[in-house]
């Protein structure tokens, strides 16, 4: 929604994708056992996609909205969290993702933090 104060833009080829990361089912089991995937989706790029207000919460299936593939990242999440910081022109933007997997009532936490960079 900002003008590029460098006057700059992105020419982005029409066979790009989209990549995108979803976690569903989500949870703990009776039995101490993290009951949630993660995934990683590539949707293929066109103008309808670039103007959705966010990516959906979780994987779609191949061959909807231009879903390419589906990969199972990982299983026995029992927490998950991506938070996104916006950038603006003064600064970048982060991303800080979050995940727990359990297995046996023993868990393990895995914080990660991604600089977007600001190219209004």
């Amino acid at each position: 929604p900002l003008a590029s104060g460098s006057q700059r833009f992105h020419v982005i080829p029409a066979g790009e994708s989209v990549v995108g990361y979803a976690c569903t089912g989500v949870g703990t089991s009776p039995s101490g056992q993290g009951t949630g995937t993660l995934y990683r989706y590539t949707v293929g790029l066109t103008s309808a996609y670039g103007q959705l207000a966010s990516c959906p919460a979780t994987a779609p299936a191949v061959g909807t909205n231009r879903v390419t593939r589906v990969t199972t990242l990982a299983n026995n999440i029992s927490s998950c969290n991506f938070d996104y910081s916006g950038a603006d022109l003064q600064r970048n933007a982060l991303l800080r993702i979050t995940l727990q997997m359990t297995e046996q009532n023993e868990s393990v936490n895995l914080y990660h933090e991604v600089h977007v960079n600001n190219t209004p």
